[in-house]
């Protein structure tokens, strides 16, 4: 196996090279799309990079969007995204291991949870968390993705 080499980017170094705030780049990690909201369709990092460059800011660069050409997608919550990019919400490793409860206690919780709250099919959850039980039980931790309305095993090493 060819061993790759690992490529370190430091974000004043790259701030001062594409010479934006960091404000600035938000918008433009926000106008190339991210996972905090929708995105503009037809527009890349190319065209980002030039809208920022040019307007200055995400809320200027919108305006000069001709709307026929390029349609913002119905939830384009880039102030909410911009937030989520300024203040994320990171939990302290100490902070976490506290909080975990040991797994069977979890998974008990979890099935009171979407089963008698959520109206999942108590077969299906059952079977979700036997699989993640077997698959690792020292490290197993149950998460819930309520997008979808999966139950997902979460691997906690440490």
């Amino acid at each position: 196996m060819v061993q790759k080499p690992v490529l370190e980017i430091d974000l004043a170094k790259t701030l001062a090279g594409l010479d934006f705030t960091m404000d600035q780049f938000i918008d433009l990690c926000i106008l190339c799309g991210c996972d905090y909201t929708g995105t503009l369709k037809g527009i890349g990092p190319k065209t980002a990079h030039a809208m920022i460059q040019k307007y200055k800011t995400l809320e200027k660069a919108l305006a000069s969007l001709d709307a026929d050409k390029k349609p913002k997608p119905g939830e384009f919550l880039y102030n909410e995204a911009a937030e989520l990019f300024r203040h994320p919400d990171v939990l302290d490793i100490e902070e976490a291991k506290k909080a975990m409860a040991p797994p069977d206690m979890q998974i008990d919780e979890l099935k009171k949870f979407l089963i008698e709250e959520k109206g999942f099919g108590g077969e299906r959850v059952c079977v979700s968390c036997v699989v993640c039980r077997v698959s690792s039980p020292a490290v197993c931790s149950v998460c819930v993705d309520f997008r979808c309305g999966r139950v997902v095993c979460c691997l906690v090493i440490g």
